[in-house]
């Protein structure tokens, strides 16, 4: 009897542990996924203004910007 009532406490408690890690690598992916969207998101808001810069440069050569950049 008591062995059955420790198996059962064992038990719930191992599955409570496995959901507390679930949860724990479910925010730790949120986590991630949020960095890495955030980085790609301000790589390409870099890359554009790079380019809007050189485009803007070439097209009018003879503002500042593109002195200062030749």
């Amino acid at each position: 009897m008591l062995k059955d009532i420790y198996h059962l406490l064992t038990k719930a408690h191992i599955t409570h542990c496995l959901e507390n890690k679930k949860k724990v690598v479910v925010a730790a992916v949120v986590v991630v996924v949020v960095v890495v969207v955030v980085v790609v998101v301000v790589e390409v808001v870099v890359v554009v203004v790079v380019v809007v810069v050189v485009v803007v440069a070439m097209l009018f050569p003879r503002s500042r910007k593109s002195a200062h950049y030749s």
